[in-house]
């Protein structure tokens, strides 16, 4: 049988789905149109198989075929053709890819296998499909978003230009974005943000190469790793892919792990440099943690290390002593700056000593206690909302008064829009509406039935809300906490009581030993300093007494 590029009409049974379609998914409804329409007037366009043994390969068409299956057909019209593989890919990415439903999604696998054939370079996948090398760049981006990611966009939960953009970041950024987008209750949508509320997320979360304490041109700084200034991670060295992060006040690293692993080289190559040369250079950190490495490495030399506020500040006050400083952590690490070390004494102390270890560790227990008692009232916070707020709605409800219908309904039905799920359940049966309600109809009923009464206690239940939906925080210091902790209180002075007498019992049990900790090591230090030498005493010669002739 002669079957090249011969149209005949096919028994469905006779032919098999190919593996190599780049489309994966068909939108449930207009495939269900289409089923409708086969039924109706039959099939509009054949498809495209070529010859595979005694049946045939499906090449382009399937969306076709799998409605003709559902429709009850058992014949469908196709076009037969030689093809060899490589031309069965090309139908079929062409082909697929020129329909109007596909999924961004498989647009980007798709130009992925087309340059991992190493058959097409960006140039030939633009050129054949008509489109620009930044769409097909920015497509092929998509390959790297995380699977969570994925899910969200396949499920419309964030457009094709939010994809694109978050698939340009690492996989740590991609997933801290990821966890923000997600709702605290089940109540509320998973958000992505704005698209420029997205880009400003994404800018915070890179490096900007203007602040890069090492040399930006320097090869192997790690090893194997090119020089910054070429490199296609930086967004100003590849502004067909960056196009959205051209600016010149924000010169971009989409390589975190680089630029951390060429600071921490840079950072080490200088603190060696330093402590070779025997300079009068003190070694500065600022806020976050210290490196293992460079705390391991001055304690070998006896080399304090200065902590800001502590210390040193950055300013000059009163009797302060200024001198140049190497930052070893913060946001100047790798910089050298000049200092104000605090004190009185003209020589500044850079080296450790055992009572100096001593001191330090007291002030940081004692400093953690402290903080360790804010961290009480958080608590006790964080269990009165698990453990009575998500149980007991009734407390937010209250009373008050308005004048003008038409403001308070337009209050009320943007509360209604902006409550928590309870309290919107609770206001819709109120108004008699639907509560996920948000059309005209809606609308025009909250006018009808809102007076003031009803709407100041509507008010007053959202503003309670809102209170229990703030963060933890310690009730010492917050009105907030205070607020809340009183509300709590009318309500459930057992359930509070239990708590925080629980909290007490924890709290006692470690002030006890950060208690006994000081203690001890105020002992080892007398002990320590009461082993020093004695300081010589210099004693005064007596002058000699002149002999009398």
């Amino acid at each position: 049988m002669n079957v090249l590029n011969k149209l005949q009409n096919l028994k469905i049974s006779d032919i098999e789905i190919s593996k190599t379609n780049p489309r994966k998914t068909f939108d449930k409804d207009s495939l269900k149109e289409l089923v409708s329409s086969i039924q109706q007037n039959g099939i509009l366009q054949p498809i495209l198989v070529r010859p595979k043994g005694k049946k045939f390969e499906l090449v382009c068409g399937e969306r076709r075929l799998t409605a003709s299956k559902t429709a009850g057909i058992k014949e469908i019209p196709a076009n037969i053709r030689e093809l060899t593989d490589d031309e069965a890919f090309e139908f079929q990415i062409v082909e697929n890819l020129e329909r109007k439903d596909v999924h961004p999604l498989e647009e980007a696998d798709a130009f992925k296998r087309m340059l991992d054939s190493g058959k097409y370079k960006l140039e030939d996948i633009a050129a054949k499909l008509a489109k620009t090398e930044r769409f097909i760049l920015g497509r092929l981006k998509l390959v790297d978003l995380i699977d969570p990611i994925r899910k969200d966009f396949k499920n419309d939960f964030l457009g094709i230009g939010h994809a694109v953009l978050i698939a340009k970041c690492e996989v740590d950024l991609q997933k801290e974005i990821y966890k923000n987008a997600q709702p605290w209750s089940k109540a509320y949508d998973i958000d992505y943000k704005t698209i420029k509320e997205l880009i400003s997320t994404i800018n915070r979360g890179l490096y900007n190469m203007k602040d890069a304490p090492f040399d930006k041109s320097e090869k192997d700084l790690v090893k194997g790793v090119c020089a910054c200034d070429i490199c296609p991670k930086r967004a100003l060295n590849n502004p067909l892919l960056f196009s959205e992060f051209q600016d010149d006040k924000k010169d971009n690293c989409f390589d975190s792990k680089c630029y951390t692993a060429k600071s921490e080289v840079y950072v080490k190559r200088e603190l060696e440099n330093i402590i070779a040369d025997g300079s009068k250079i003190v070694i500065a950190a600022s806020y976050g943690n210290i490196p293992a490495y460079i705390t391991k490495l001055c304690k070998s030399y006896k080399l304090k290390i200065l902590k800001e506020y502590d210390h040193f500040n950055r300013s000059e006050r009163n009797n302060s002593i200024k001198k140049k400083a190497f930052y070893v952590s913060g946001d100047d690490v790798g910089k050298y700056k000049f200092i104000y070390i605090q004190g009185k004494s003209k020589t500044v102390k850079t080296s450790f000593s055992k009572s100096d270890v001593i001191k330090e560790d007291i002030e940081k227990i004692q400093s953690r206690a402290k903080r360790a008692v804010e961290l009480d009232n958080e608590k006790i916070e964080a269990a009165i909302r698990t453990n009575i707020l998500d149980k007991d709605h009734k407390i937010f409800h209250s009373k008050s008064i308005l004048k003008s219908k038409i403001e308070m309904a337009v209050a009320v039905f943007t509360i209604i829009q902006q409550s928590r799920h309870e309290t919107r359940e609770w206001v819709a049966k109120k108004l008699g509406i639907p509560w996920h309600s948000s059309d005209r109809k809606a609308w025009n009923k909250i006018l009808k039935v809102v007076d003031e009464k009803l709407f100041f206690e509507i008010l007053m239940r959202f503003s309670l809300g809102v209170l229990t939906d703030r963060q933890v925080s310690d009730r010492g210091h917050s009105g907030y906490s205070e607020a809340l902790y009183q509300l709590v209180n009318l309500y459930h002075p057992e359930d509070l009581k239990v708590i925080e007498a629980d909290q007490k019992e924890k709290a006692d049990k470690r002030i006890a030993r950060s208690t006994k900790r000081v203690k001890d090591l105020k002992e080892a230090l007398k002990v320590g300093e009461s082993k020093k030498p004695a300081a010589k005493k210099s004693v005064r010669k007596k002058p000699a007494k002149k002999k009398v002739a």
